[in-house]
This record gives structure tokens, C-alpha cells and sequence, in this order.
């Protein structure tokens, strides 16, 4: 029987994987990495499956946090201006 600690919300898989929930529900909705859908809206994630994903893909993170960054882009503070 699997235990309650292998299944991830987002936020957990995508700390697992050192990348964001926004490339990561990219990554998901495209097919490139195990997801378990509850609902259709909402995604749920094996550690078992991303441990195997992992190790099948290995390389295919961004490691650096350029790669990241272009991943994962923040929103940029407003300057202020009008």
C-alpha cells in the first residue's frame, strides 16, 4: 500500500523538483511529467513517479538559476511610474 507522504500537492512536487508551480503545471498540462489529476482542475503528484521521472530525465531541470529564472519569471515590482 502506497503511504500518504507520496502523494505531493504542487507546491511540494515543485520544491521536489527545484523548479516553480508555474513551470511545473506547464509541464504537467503538456504531458512531460507524471501528474495525477483530481477533479480536472486540480494536480497531484507522486514522489515515486518524479523519483522515476527523475532519473529517467536526468538533466532535463533547469539546474542554474538563469535557466530558472527564464523558468520561472517573476513579476517585476511596479516602478511607480504612470
Amino acid at each position: 500500500m502506497k503511504e500518504s507522504n507520496d502523494i505531493m500537492r504542487i507546491e511540494e512536487a515543485a520544491d521536489f523538483l527545484a523548479t516553480c508551480k508555474g513551470a511545473l503545471r506547464r509541464w504537467a498540462s503538456e504531458g512531460r511529467v507524471p501528474v495525477v489529476r483530481v477533479f480536472t482542475t486540480r494536480m497531484l503528484f507522486r514522489r515515486s513517479d518524479l523519483e522515476k521521472w527523475l532519473a529517467k530525465h536526468k538533466g532535463s531541470t533547469p539546474n542554474n538559476a538563469r535557466e530558472r529564472r527564464h523558468l520561472c519569471p517573476r513579476t517585476k515590482a511596479k516602478s511607480g511610474r504612470p
